[in-house]
């Protein structure tokens, strides 16, 4: 049979479960075995077994659960209040002054969420009561908070990353370094708007009742001082585990540990003059917790001393001992905190084996080669083929969830963009920020419905103020194609990549 209308009949048959109801695993599976069964000869049974098995061992995944129990945890805890807290007398001289807490606020907290749904719902359960009171635009504040809640799919650690890295076979560590100036990006596109449209409409802002204390500067200043040791400190400590592995055997045992005894003094006298500075900090130093957890993590991996999965046990144990120190860990909040995670894992885990089980059954009925063979005879260069894929991206979200269409896709795409010469890496923050405009595109987009059980407004109201960082994360896609370093600069620098 033709491969396009197996394609078809395939993809209604999907679409007829998914509208059904039923559960995504199960319908990723269902049309797997319909595949393997009517277009293939291939033995459904013993494909579907063998293919549980592997992708439920698969290593990559334990960082999964891990890095959403640190996001539970958080969002339990009194730590995301603090930082609010923290940002907003930093924030409040700009254009805009309050709204760009919802940008950077969301963008840390994605740094130790990495899920959408955690980052927008705990921003905005501090945000919103805070923004009505002073009596900011409520479209614009909530249209902040819809954009930059998705920042939690692309800023390290993110739970998208890992499914793409899982399903693409990329390297985690290079896909989360990957993710970070993309998402720098995205954030100085937002806050950019948010200041020309109050330039616009300055009768719409009000006037900023915080105020910067010289402690408030010293204190930011010592803090990105800080920040700089640690992870200079980390690629130290990884140049030495590389020195060790690798030094002796190629004859060089002459070391110079200058740099390692540098780093470990440089950092101890910034550790305690951050903290002696921190006692005389009021609300500045709120952000202390939350920035010590992100340097943590994200150093950790950009060093090369720990995995993502190691680094995610180095998130989870902060988290913990950070929420204690704070007074709001308790065992209802630890229990609450560990059921919500394992839900949230279980429930990926199962779609991605699904996912898994649909790309073997893809690959016996000779579709993605070819889909494949198509592309290549059209001749489509690479940027009319990621213009069409955007396209059919966007469609797609507004029907299907991120991980959903990330999974459903990947069997099709990914042959397609690899014979088109695109780099996997790039794309993977490409595929990621698309996938951040279904969380705000109805009927489906996640963000709008939690918004919209927050601010008690209409679905269309939520969704038109949306509408503008929509195009903002279409702007930023263009730009990532035309300056693809902006994602694959960091990972070229990592230690032992």
């Amino acid at each position: 049979m033709d491969p396009g209308l197996i394609t078809i009949i395939l993809f209604g048959f999907m679409l007829a479960l998914l509208a059904s109801g039923l559960w995504i695993a199960i319908s990723l599976m269902a049309v797997g075995f319909l595949a393997l069964e009517v277009f293939s000869s291939a033995p459904a049974g013993s494909l579907l077994a063998t293919t549980v098995w592997d992708a439920s061992w698969n290593w990559a995944l334990t960082a999964l659960p891990l890095f959403i129990w640190m996001g539970e945890i958080l969002f339990r805890s009194r730590l995301s209040a603090d930082m609010f807290n923290g940002l907003a007398p930093w924030l409040s001289w700009l254009p805009g002054r309050l709204l760009h807490v919802n940008i950077v606020g969301c963008g840390v907290m994605a740094a130790v969420a990495g899920s959408s749904a955690v980052t927008c719902a705990t921003v905005a359960r501090m945000s919103i009561p805070e923004l009505r009171k002073r009596g900011y635009d409520e479209s614009l504040s909530i249209g902040t908070l819809a954009g930059s809640g998705t920042l939690g799919l692309l800023i390290p650690p993110s739970i998208m990353l890992i499914v793409y890295g899982v399903i693409a076979q990329v390297s985690i560590s290079r896909l989360f370094m990957a993710g970070v100036f993309p998402g720098i990006l995205l954030i100085s596109l937002f806050m950019a708007y948010v200041m020309i449209w109050s330039l616009i409409y300055p009768g719409k802002t009000p006037k900023s009742d915080i105020s910067l204390t010289r402690a408030d500067l010293a204190f930011l200043a010592l803090e990105v001082v800080l920040i700089a040791m640690l992870w200079a400190f980390a690629g130290s400590l990884a140049d030495l585990a590389l020195w060790m592995s690798k030094g002796i055997a190629a004859g060089n045992p002459e070391f110079d540990d200058d740099s390692i005894t540098g780093g470990t003094v440089v950092f101890v006298l910034g550790l305690a003059g951050t903290i002696a500075l921190a006692q005389i900090s009021t609300r500045t130093k709120l952000l202390v917790p939350v920035l010590c957890l992100i340097t943590a993590v994200l150093g950790s991996i950009y060093g090369g001393v720990a995995t993502p999965t190691e680094a995610a046990t180095i998130g989870v144990i902060g988290a913990l001992v950070l929420a204690a120190a704070s007074g709001s860990l308790n065992w209802q909040t630890f229990v609450d905190s560990l059921m919500g995670a394992m839900r949230t894992a279980c429930m990926i885990s199962f779609i991605l084996v699904g996912a898994a089980f649909l790309s073997i059954a893809m690959g016996f009925t000779g579709i993605p080669r070819a889909l494949a063979t198509l592309v290549e005879n059209m001749n489509l260069s690479p940027y009319m083929l990621l213009a069409a894929l955007t396209l059919l991206y966007i469609v797609l979200g507004c029907f299907l969830d991120g991980v959903s269409m990330m999974v459903v896709s990947a069997s099709v795409v990914l042959p397609m963009v690899q014979n088109a010469g695109i780099d996997l890496l790039w794309f993977g923050i490409y595929i990621v920020v698309v996938v951040e405009m279904a969380q705000i595109t109805p009927p489906v987009g996640f963000n709008l419905f939690v918004l919209q059980s927050m601010t008690g407004r209409d679905i269309m109201q939520v969704t038109r103020a949306a509408m503008p960082f929509f195009g903002l994360m279409l702007l930023g896609i263009v730009i990532l194609t035309a300056f693809p370093s902006i994602a694959t600069f960091l990972p070229n620098l990592m230690v032992g990549r």
